[in-house]
């Protein structure tokens, strides 16, 4: 990755984060917008696929029978550095969200069980998809909606 880009990353993940913060403070004092909180965990979600994409791209080949331990070495030291990265840039801000959706009800073991400290791509992909769906799930309370109907109800 080009220093401009990890760069740029960076910046927007500490935005992200001051705004999970601003959440969290705000959800302590019972005034959080779930719309909000909705919208922070499926950008996260999709920072996080982004991410497992960028480094999809550059993974090692599969073993090849003549190299194979050289192989093997070379995809668990790229597995080990992806979780890293993964640790390093998203690590806070997952545990943070997963922490506000479960306080809303929203929880799903797999989420739970791999928040944490996922060990693996397969599981950052798991933590990035299960985020998208209780955001998915994550319904603003009725006195946050608004009706922007200009028409009286009907009475029936």
């Amino acid at each position: 990755m080009p220093v401009t880009e990890l760069r740029s990353a960076r910046d927007k993940s500490v935005a992200i984060y001051k705004a999970a913060v601003a959440a969290a403070a705000a959800a302590a004092s019972g005034a959080v917008a779930l719309s909000q909180l909705r919208l922070a965990a499926a950008e996260l979600s999709g920072d996080i696929l982004t991410f497992l994409n960028r480094r999809g791209r550059g993974a090692p080949p599969r073993p090849a029978p003549a190299t194979r331990d050289r192989d093997v070495d070379a995809i668990l030291q790229f597995e080990d550095t992806t979780t890293a990265e993964y640790e390093a840039w998203f690590g806070a801000r997952v545990r943070r969200t997963h922490d506000l959706l479960a306080l809303q009800g929203l929880r799903d073991p797999d989420l739970d069980a791999f928040s944490r400290r996922p060990a693996n791509a397969f599981q950052i992909d798991v933590v990035a998809r299960k985020l998208a769906a209780l955001a998915q799930r994550l319904v603003p309370r009725t006195h946050e909606l608004r009706d922007h109907s200009f028409f009286p109800p009907r009475a029936f």
